[in-house]
């Protein structure tokens, strides 16, 4: 089951700060607390496997590849596993929260962005 977001907000202004780096601090947070349902700071492999829509085994198979402990970890540690992941696996990654990659004829670029700003400029 889905849990609700509770008395959550995420302070930072991309106005005037710019995009937080992958894996920041207040990002980690804000989808941890989405994640778990609570300030734990961890994630189970059940409350991700639900996120992604996922069965147990594969989840439990992506805890292995990410040599992250079973059951739980602190949300901080799978951050920085699946990037470490990403990048050991040639994948790329944008540069910080709230730019996307994308792949045209082959070449791929991460300067998109999707911050909640943009998306709302280009949707109006």
């Amino acid at each position: 089951a889905r849990r609700g977001l509770r008395n959550l907000t995420m302070t930072w202004d991309p106005d005037t700060s710019g995009p937080l780096p992958l894996c920041h601090p207040v990002v980690v947070r804000w989808a941890c607390r989405r994640l778990s349902g609570g300030d734990s700071g961890a994630v189970t492999q059940e409350q991700v496997a639900d996120a992604l829509a996922s069965s147990a085994g594969v989840v439990e198979s992506l805890w292995q590849a990410l040599g992250l402990p079973g059951g739980e970890a602190p949300c901080a540690a799978v951050c920085d596993a699946v990037l470490a992941h990403v990048k050991a696996a040639g994948g790329v990654l944008p540069p910080s929260s709230d730019m996307a990659c994308y792949t045209v004829g082959g070449s791929t670029s991460c300067d998109l962005d999707v911050s909640p700003a943009a998306l709302t400029q280009a949707t109006t």
